[in-house]
């Protein structure tokens, strides 16, 4: 089949003969669409799973992106092997204005899309990720999950110290609308958050039991977890409670200090006020101070003896820690997905770098381009020394001056000085002479002269940041320059990517040009 394409491509289209595209878009399309539904398996979420995220790590995406860079320097091998043993235009330059453009783009496609296996492994993911829930039918099942949360095995707000004059006020007690509570009252739980949940409606949820629980609306707490349960029971997830049941034993108004605490899973014994309060290290509490007349481990769970072992696990549960872990994913799919532009943005440069650099190839010749390549390392140690040698005896106490500074300096005016010369060779149709390693120097490194520049400006700009003393502290005023860069630098790095399209077309047609000067 393949050869069938080949033969047809070079009576009909030999470019894309030539670049045997069809055949690399084939092959590279396949691969994606087998990373693609990998990524989307693998973004399926176990409901019954949990994990502590404080000892788990995920090695999965450093081991299919290793993967996936053996595959491409592999594809891209055997795809050089091929395209370059037919070099046409070491022989006669295209006859067609736009040919050369039309060649870089044909290879910047087959580099591209020879990266993306990683891209498509993670939006596989993230298609799965978001395909649970709609984003507002997810902020419903987590603020379920938040206000429910209150009612289990979970940890106090603490703001129980206050410093006065570097003494510590210990008190038992806090205040809400009013009325004094306990530090262990059910009414200063903390609830869950989740990341597509902004820290406002953190509060918002956890305001809002609070108020149940003062009002007594005790209907609106057991809404709640029915609501819980019913979430659980669609993922098959089970408790060993009803809601009425954990109403009962967790609900007692007005203090709300009295109840059992319900286990987060069924695994895992449930601690009281005392455990919990001890092991915050920002409350070095004397626990005998407190009159703590509930023994919440020996009320709220259950102690047997297996084989000789003690076994203790919780009186009741819920699966909560479940549901947190996995809709924690689910949240993370909608407000960090595994896909990020940023990832994008390098995908493209390095597809763009990549198909620069074989193109320079295919313009030039083998030995022109090992010389360039020779040249440019030479260049860079000696202007890496010199920016060294310069910052560190002339402007040693210069802080807008350092050697990253001078060294990109010093290259962006040398990447600007070769585009000169190349232009002047171009008009004046002068002879060649080294304009072939200096094509192979400009097609390397214009794309990055832009980047470069704003991050030149964007230093120098970070340094006319004022800071104003305030009271005991300082508030800096922000250049102006510095905060445009802040905001728009990746749009800045985005919209180089078009202007590098945009400039290869012309630089493309001057090739073409520069191809029938005599080389003498």
């Amino acid at each position: 089949m393949f050869n069938k394409i080949q033969n047809r491509l070079l009576l009909n289209h030999p470019l894309l003969w030539n670049t045997r595209i069809v055949t690399a878009l084939i092959i590279a399309t396949v691969i994606n669409i087998i990373f693609f539904i990998g990524g989307y398996i693998y973004g399926a979420i176990d409901f019954t799973e949990y994990k502590s995220a404080d000892y788990y790590v995920d090695e999965t995406i450093a081991f299919v992106t290793f993967f996936s860079v053996i595959l491409s320097l592999l594809l891209f091998i055997i795809w050089l092997v091929y395209y370059l043993r037919n070099n046409a235009y070491k022989y006669f330059y295209p006859k067609q204005k736009a040919s050369l453009y039309k060649e870089w783009l044909l290879i910047f496609v087959i580099c591209l899309i020879n990266c993306l296996y990683t891209v498509s492994f993670l939006y596989g993911k993230e298609v799965r990720l978001k395909g649970y829930y709609t984003e507002a039918e997810a902020l419903k099942r987590l603020d379920v999950i938040s206000k429910a949360s209150m009612f289990a095995d979970n940890t106090w707000h603490f703001e129980a110290d206050t410093i006065i004059n570097e003494k510590n006020i210990h008190r038992e007690y806090f205040t809400y609308k009013g009325k004094k509570y306990l530090f262990r009252s059910l009414v200063n739980m903390e609830t869950y958050s989740f990341s597509l949940q902004d820290h406002e409606q953190d509060s918002v949820n956890r305001v809002t039991v609070q108020q149940w629980l003062v009002a007594n609306k005790k209907d609106s707490v057991n809404h709640v977890m029915q609501q819980l349960l019913q979430i659980a029971k669609e993922h098959n997830l089970k408790a060993n409670l009803t809601p009425q049941q954990w109403l009962d034993n967790v609900y007692n108004y007005p203090d709300f200090n009295k109840y059992l605490v319900i286990g987060a899973n069924d695994y895992a014994p449930v601690h009281g006020y005392d455990y919990r309060y001890e092991r915050n290290s920002d409350l070095n509490e004397d626990l005998s101070e407190y009159d703590l007349t509930l023994k919440y481990d020996a009320e709220s769970n259950i102690v047997r003896i297996v084989d000789g072992k003690k076994e203790i696990d919780p009186k009741y549960y819920i699966p909560l820690d479940q549901l947190e872990y996995a809709y924690s994913k689910i949240s993370e799919g909608w407000t960090n997905p595994p896909l990020q532009p940023e990832i994008l943005i390098v995908v493209l440069y390095l597809s763009i770098g990549l198909s620069l650099i074989i193109f320079s190839f295919r313009v030039t010749s083998g030995r022109d381009w090992l010389i360039a390549l020779v040249s440019f390392g030479v260049t860079a140690i000696i202007t890496g020394v010199v920016s060294a040698l310069i910052t560190n005896v002339f402007f040693r106490n210069v802080m807008l001056i350092d050697d990253e500074f001078f060294f990109l300096t010093i290259w962006v005016v040398i990447v600007l000085l070769l585009l000169c010369y190349f232009i002047y060779i171009a008009k004046k149709n002068a002879s060649k002479g080294i304009s072939a390693i200096i094509i192979n120097h400009l097609l390397w490194l214009l794309p990055a002269v832009i980047p470069v520049i704003a991050a030149i400006v964007f230093d120098i700009s970070k340094e006319f940041n004022e800071q104003i003393p305030v009271d005991e502290g300082y508030v800096t005023i922000y250049n102006p320059v510095y905060l445009f860069l802040e905001n728009y630098i990746m749009l800045i790095v985005a919209l180089n990517i078009l202007l590098v399209f945009a400039y290869m077309y012309f630089f493309t047609v001057s090739i073409k040009k520069w191809k029938g000067i005599a080389e003498a």
